[in-house]
């Protein structure tokens, strides 16, 4: 499960993917403590389903779905979490002045930053594909193959993860690409890595695969060093929904169901 944190008034509200159906759930107890700024978010929702059940015999908890949420001790909890449709029919039975402005929030708002967000890695992704196919057409034509182009690739990811095998630690298969699971930030760090071996290689006029090899090696590292130093040590970052199943799920409404 991929989980966002989106933002209403300032307020933090966990949203969790959920892959088997491709869609986003919204954690009720961040909903109801923006909505009525309770202290005790969760004996309100307790409470709510409570008085909705004997007034109208409608039980809340039928909207939404028990799912494991990281919460502030960094631990993992089964929270109840629903759609923005099963948010529609709860909200109607909170009453709050800011139920109308969330509404048209969770209409708008939410959507486009979730899209925005899957947006952002595909871009990501996209541009580092592009960036590696010039790559190996260049060094295609000074006689280096496929295979030693995908070896001088891995070197480059071995100096980034530290020696970490990053498919062996998300459990990919040999041929399966780290690319299509790593994060934004990873993404643009490999773009980058690899434009720089790709001007130095002209630049110090590299032709074979061991010197070629080293120079990413060496991008790759420069890179690692950056990151680190702004506290991001790319082996511990967490896998990510593969980017083909991002794409096939963006045309639809990120959070509706």
């Amino acid at each position: 499960m991929d989980t966002i944190d989106l933002f209403f008034d300032d307020k933090q509200i966990r949203t969790v993917f959920l892959e088997e159906d491709g869609f986003h759930y919204l954690v009720m107890l961040d909903v109801i403590k923006v909505l009525t700024e309770s202290k005790r978010p969760s004996d309100y929702w307790y409470r709510l389903k409570k008085r909705e059940k004997a007034q109208s015999g409608i039980d809340l908890s039928t909207f939404c779905r028990q799912l494991k949420v990281v919460g502030n001790d960094k631990k993992q909890y089964s929270m109840d979490c629903a759609t923005r449709e099963g948010l529609f029919r709860i909200i109607q039975s909170i009453p709050s002045p800011k139920a109308e402005p969330f509404k048209q929030w969770l209409s708008e708002t939410a959507v486009e930053h979730i899209d925005e967000r899957k947006s952002k890695r595909i871009q990501a992704f996209n541009k580092l594909k592009e960036t590696q196919e010039k790559f190996f057409e260049r060094l295609e034509a000074n006689g280096i193959d496929e295979k030693a182009f995908l070896r001088i690739l891995d070197k480059g990811d071995e100096v980034l993860f530290d020696g970490e095998d990053i498919r062996e630690k998300f459990g990919l298969k040999t041929e399966e690409d780290i690319d299509r699971f790593i994060s934004v930030v990873l993404l643009k760090g490999k773009d980058f890595a690899t434009s720089i071996t790709d001007f130095n290689v002209i630049s110090k006029d590299l032709n074979d695969e061991l010197s070629i090899g080293n120079e990413h090696a060496e991008s790759n590292l420069d890179v690692r060093k950056t990151l680190l130093k702004h506290g991001i040590v790319p082996e511990d970052l967490s896998k990510e929904k593969d980017i083909r199943n991002l794409k096939q799920s963006k045309k639809r409404k990120s959070i509706s169901k």
